[in-house]
């Protein structure tokens, strides 16, 4: 369906055409044109039932809330959050009088009637924050994606046109949400333009806060801060784009949103590892005194490596490498310290295996060797390597895991 907005000759912006079928706009626009605009931007309506004018009002309500999610919140001397002054943009009220679509009552309107919605958007939204936890947490309900305007961005892309550098760094900010509620990017650099006045300092140290609190915790953000680095793309070799990676947490605790290729999930990328296989082909039976095939191979994923590709990755001091279309993350020292360590035990077995009780406890993550304490994140024979049942084992425990997946069993 689609409506209409109406002024009358006294400047009020009224709701025409939705015959009962939207009651919440309806009831909005009956309180007044303010939250009818703040309504008309919350609803987010299907872009078939706005018409021109729908579309040009929506647009001035988010303009209105852009502009205040852009402004930092003060706190009073109790620590309460203060609702921002947030003046109207200059030239503002002028070119949206200049650009009023044919609506019913477009003669009746002026800059000043522009300029009075704003204050009234203002003293609305000044009595619904203090309700409402606060001004961020009044924004996110009327739309959640409002939550990201202001927000520093560190993208890391792929650059495959440079064998040198090929990685890409840039720094951006959410400048505003386009029609469809997407976050438009600006290069960071823009906001020291954009807030270049002495008046607009207070916005400039909101928006890098969480920059500056990042570099208050690492000593790679704190120096790509100080040489400003940051406000420019860059050009990075693997080894630039590892150090970045690991900073992951550190940035994301300090309020950066981070945007990284999506083969580093969770912090972590594609990594070789050592598999230890526990348990060979089938067995005629299994009990305590059972000894189980030991085995050690060293693999990316489900694919074992090949000797020439063990050996790509323990030369390689960049932290990244490229393998098989992909770049994995690669500490040489701690793969070489895993690998000897199963190695080791590998050799402590003498070849005929481990017992059945070992074997339970290399599959839960106790350490051999006189160390019954659970390995940790810490010890690379945990972090770069992982035990896995084969063979036999691997069927009786998905049978013990799942009773129904295992064949029907008369006790007699």
């Amino acid at each position: 369906m689609s409506f209409h907005l109406i002024l009358n000759p006294f400047g009020r912006l009224l709701l025409d055409g939705t015959d009962g079928k939207l009651p919440a706009l309806e009831s909005a626009f009956g309180q007044s044109a303010a939250s009818g605009l703040l309504a008309l931007s919350a609803i987010r309506l299907e872009p078939t039932a706005c018409t021109a004018e729908v579309v040009f009002w929506r647009e001035f309500a988010d303009l209105f809330l852009t502009t205040l999610a852009h402004a930092p919140e003060a706190v009073d001397a109790t620590g309460n959050s203060v609702m921002p002054e947030v003046p109207p943009p200059p030239q503002l009220a002028f070119e949206f009088a200049l650009r009023i679509p044919a609506m019913p009552g477009a003669e009746y309107v002026t800059p000043e009637l522009f300029l009075s919605l704003w204050r009234d958007l203002t003293a609305l939204a000044h009595a619904q924050a203090d309700t409402s936890g606060g001004l961020k947490a009044w924004l996110v309900g009327i739309n959640p994606a409002l939550n990201l305007l202001g927000k520093v961005t560190f993208h890391l892309a792929e650059n495959k046109r440079s064998p040198d550098a090929p990685f890409a760094f840039m720094a951006t900010y959410t400048h505003r949400l386009s029609a469809r509620d997407k976050p438009v990017h600006l290069p960071l650099a823009r906001a020291l333009q954009e807030y270049a006045g002495a008046k607009n300092q207070t916005a400039l140290r909101s928006l890098l806060e969480p920059v500056q609190k990042a570099a208050d915790e690492s000593p790679w953000a704190r120096e790509l801060l100080e040489s400003r680095r940051l406000f420019q793309p860059q050009l990075w070799t693997p080894a630039e784009a590892y150090a970045f990676l690991r900073e992951i947490p550190t940035l994301e605790s300090s309020g950066i949103i981070v945007r990284i290729p999506v083969c580093w999930k969770n912090g972590r990328g594609p990594r070789p590892q050592i598999r230890v296989r526990i348990g060979g082909d089938k067995a005629a039976g299994l009990d305590v005194a059972s000894l189980l095939k030991f085995s050690v191979e060293s693999c990316l994923g489900d694919e074992p490596l090949s000797p020439a590709e063990w050996q790509a990755l323990l030369a390689s001091d960049s932290g990244l490498v490229p393998l098989r279309g992909q770049w994995v993350e690669v500490d040489r020292t701690r793969l070489q310290e895993a690998l000897d360590h199963w190695r080791r035990v590998e050799a402590g077995s003498a070849g005929e295996g481990v017992s059945f009780l070992e074997g339970m406890r290399l599959l839960a993550g106790v350490k051999l060797g006189g160390e019954n304490s659970p390995a940790t994140a810490e010890d690379p024979a945990t972090d770069w390597s992982e035990v896995v049942a084969g063979g036999e084992l691997q069927s009786i425990l998905e049978q013990l895991r799942d009773p129904d997946s295992s064949a029907p069993f008369d006790p007699g």
